[in-house]
């Protein structure tokens, strides 16, 4: 079952339908006439994974970027891993390893262009 939300700004429509089934999921799609729709972005950018350590610890492993989606492949970017550090002791202590990259979706470019031009900066 899809779960749909629309919402008008001015003369145009936005709607977000619930996707369980594809990924991306959440896409968000634009209309002016309510007729025809045009797909343009995903509210769902990140995949996150969660497992289990050894100790029966639960964790999130990683967190990762969708970069695009071509066809049935998604292409996607790691942006941080848990990478546990051992103790002196024989334990472990959780850890963070950032992997230096920042979120670069084009989605997120566009809106931080539209934010810049917004805001009157001259190199927006």
């Amino acid at each position: 079952m899809n779960e749909r939300a629309v919402t008008r700004v001015g003369e145009d429509y936005y709607l977000v339908n619930s996707t369980f089934s594809y990924f991306p999921g959440l896409p968000v799609f634009h209309s002016k006439d309510l007729v025809h729709w045009t797909q343009i972005a995903n509210a769902i950018d990140f995949i996150v994974q969660i497992g289990r350590l050894p100790g029966g610890q639960r964790r999130i492993l990683s967190i990762s970027e969708v970069t695009g989606v071509n066809d049935d492949v998604v292409a996607m970017q790691e942006l941080h891993r848990h990478d546990p550090v051992a103790t002196p002791d024989g334990g472990e202590r959780d850890h963070w390893a950032s992997l230096g990259v920042a979120p670069h979706s084009p989605k997120v470019t566009r809106y931080r262009q539209m934010l810049r031009r917004a805001r009157g900066d001259a190199h927006a």
